[in-house]
């Protein structure tokens, strides 16, 4: 067994401190000399015990500090290697922090996108609902849109098919197949050329080809006849149906039964070629009249100026004396004449305004003025039968453009007919005045009047009042006629207002225009008469 250094001084002590027991324990039995000689050997132990001490701790010292040193070296090594490693630990420290800051600000952009991406998601989502809620919604529209079309198509009471490029049907509604007395099945996969006759079948399948090749709708009446014996008339329409591409697929037809119409159409039409033919016979017809009572009056003319310039060299005694007696036949004679020449006068104007000849020649004038000169023309006449004429004409009005001759033609005629249907004893009243921008004239009487069912009548052609005190006078039915022309002529209308028992108010209206600085050029060129002629026009002569 080997003895440390530390062992080997404990066990020199031990023997050291036995020696110095032993020496105490000699003492005290009075063996000093062993005693002293065992003290001196023992501070000999004991020195050389301290002195090996000493020189071992020297030694453990010098160990310790070598191994001390040792292990400074090697704690300054190890230093040196932390040190090294704590550097490299920091670098890596710091790049998994930058990298840790990088990962957390990657995260943040992640989870920022994410949160982006998620609220698109979401905003996709509700758009792909709200198109997927819209596509169910057009879904449910095109059911219900196919249902309700093909109980439109089914119900119409009208043919409804389709056919392909081929002319073969590929639809038809329940109405055709009732018509052509088949099943929708038989009636699927054929032709037209199977249901009609062949030059029927061939003008439709004509038309087909004709949309199918231009891409225009057609619309027609066709004419039918199918293989039952059945004909008519068929109202089509037809045109080109696609498929989403645009390609043509074929054609869709719709057609309606128009035989009776056609027919009444064409009986329509023969009964308007006979109008036509029975106008213009008319028109000829009334061309010879016209021509008849142009004649006529140009022919009665001539030899009633010859009388009448007869019986005024009688009157004015140049072709010798007269009596009373044949005074008095003389003016009757005259008067019938005067009489006559306005009958004449009338057709020759009602000739010209039914030819489209008669114009008028519009000058500035006084209206007031020519009221007068015709009321005071006529005064003796009213006068003859006791009536009472005046003229109340509103003060201040202004000149138009008027037709001098043709008003006065216009008044003169109203004026004879108020003295011709009034009673002894009336009244007759001539006004005028502005109203708007028209001049009004009324011819007001207290005569006989007028039955309501006559009025509409009373500006007719021809046309005469059926009852009255005057149905006897003498005349043709073209005065009032003449009347509503010429004053149409002017731009104005003439109206009347009348009762049984009440007597008339003959208005007629003039338009109130600006007086030009020259007079007008006329329509067109019109006969005119002479003046002295002129005056026995709107005038009647006392008998």
């Amino acid at each position: 067994m080997t003895l440390t250094a530390t062992h080997k001084t404990t066990l020199g002590a031990t023997l050291a401190l036995s020696v110095l027991v032993a020496v105490g324990l000699l003492s005290a039995n009075q063996l000093g000399g062993l005693a002293a000689a065992l003290a001196i050997l023992s501070s000999g132990l004991v020195a050389l015990v301290i002195h090996r001490e000493m020189t071992g701790r020297r030694r453990a010292e010098a160990e310790l500090r070598r191994t001390h040193e040792e292990l400074e070296e090697r704690v300054i090594l190890r230093t040196a290697q932390i040190n090294t490693v704590n550097v490299a630990l920091q670098a890596e420290v710091l790049e998994r922090q930058q990298i840790e800051g990088k990962l957390r600000q990657a995260h943040d952009e992640l989870e920022f996108r994410v949160a982006e991406r998620t609220r698109e998601l979401a905003g996709a989502n509700q758009v792909l609902q709200r198109e997927i809620d819209e596509r169910r919604r057009i879904a449910d529209a095109l059911k219900n849109s196919r249902t309700l079309y093909h109980s439109l198509v089914e119900n119409l009471p009208v043919h409804v098919w389709r056919t392909d490029r081929q002319g073969r049907f590929t639809f038809g509604n329940e109405h055709l197949c009732d018509f052509l007395g088949v099943t929708q099945e038989d009636f699927l996969g054929h032709s037209a050329a199977d249901f009609f006759t062949r030059i029927v079948a061939e003008n439709f399948a004509g038309n087909d080809r004709h949309v199918l090749e231009t891409g225009d709708p057609f619309e027609d009446i066709e004419v039918y006849e199918t293989l039952s014996g059945r004909r008519g008339y068929q109202q089509t329409l037809k045109s080109a149906f696609h498929d989403a591409q645009g390609r043509v697929l074929g054609v869709q037809s719709i057609s309606w039964d128009v035989t009776e119409r056609q027919r009444a159409e064409e009986k329509m039409r023969r009964i308007q070629a006979e109008q036509r033919r029975t106008n213009r016979d008319l028109l000829s017809k009334n061309q010879e009249i016209q021509n008849f009572y142009h004649t006529l009056s140009h022919e009665l003319k001539t030899p009633l100026t010859s009388a009448r310039e007869f019986v005024a060299i009688i009157l004015d005694g140049l072709a010798g004396d007269t009596n009373p007696t044949q005074r008095e036949y003389l003016h009757i004679v005259l008067e019938s004449c005067n009489q006559l020449r306005v009958c004449i006068n009338d057709l020759l104007d009602a000739t010209r305004l039914e030819t489209g000849k008669l114009s008028i020649e519009l000058k500035p004038a006084a209206l007031d003025e020519l009221l007068e000169r015709a009321v005071t023309t006529l005064q003796s006449r009213a006068a003859g039968k006791d009536l009472a004429l005046h003229c109340d004409c509103a003060p201040g009005l202004p000149e138009i453009l008027i037709d001098e001759h043709r008003i006065t033609q216009v008044i003169t005629n109203l004026l004879n007919n108020a003295v011709k249907f009034t009673r002894t004893g009336g009244s007759i009243t001539v006004s005028a005045g502005v109203v708007g921008d028209v001049v009004e004239v009324s011819v007001r009487d207290t005569g006989s009047g007028i039955p309501a069912d006559q009025i509409e009548h009373i500006f007719d052609r021809l046309y005469q009042v059926k009852n009255g005190d005057a149905t006897t006078e003498q005349g043709v039915g073209l005065g009032l006629y003449i009347c509503r022309e010429l004053v149409r002529l002017h731009g104005g209308d003439i109206r009347v207002a009348s009762a049984p028992g009440r007597g008339s108010t003959f208005t007629f209206t003039l338009p109130l225009q600006p007086v030009p600085a020259r007079s007008l050029s006329p329509i067109e060129a019109t006969h005119r008469p002479s003046a002295a002629l002129e005056a026995l026009e709107v005038a009647t002569l006392d008998s």
